[in-house]
């Protein structure tokens, strides 16, 4: 993602799935009181669902480059354990 630009068709995808998953996941009333409720904590005021959508629409291939090189960097590679370990 930070060396190679995200073909649009997967990029479509991707928000197709995240707007998908928003609506639908708002049809349970407990939700929607966690979606505003995560709007308040997090950024200080809840947003409006419409709002959300269209931040997903607006996102574009090179926003996501400058995200992927901005979280790897120079050093591409990461790693998390999770748990007990014994040996670093």
């Amino acid at each position: 993602m930070a060396s190679e630009p995200v073909p649009e068709d997967e990029l479509r995808k991707a928000k197709n799935y995240l707007k998908g998953r928003l609506v639908l996941g708002l049809e349970d009333p407990r939700s929607i009181v966690a979606f505003g409720l995560r709007g308040e904590v997090l950024e200080g005021r809840a947003r409006e669902v419409d709002e959300v959508l269209d931040g997903i629409e607006s996102v574009s291939s090179a926003d996501v480059a400058r995200l992927g090189r901005e979280l790897l960097g120079e050093h591409p590679l990461r790693l998390a354990a999770i748990g007990p370990v014994e040996d670093e």
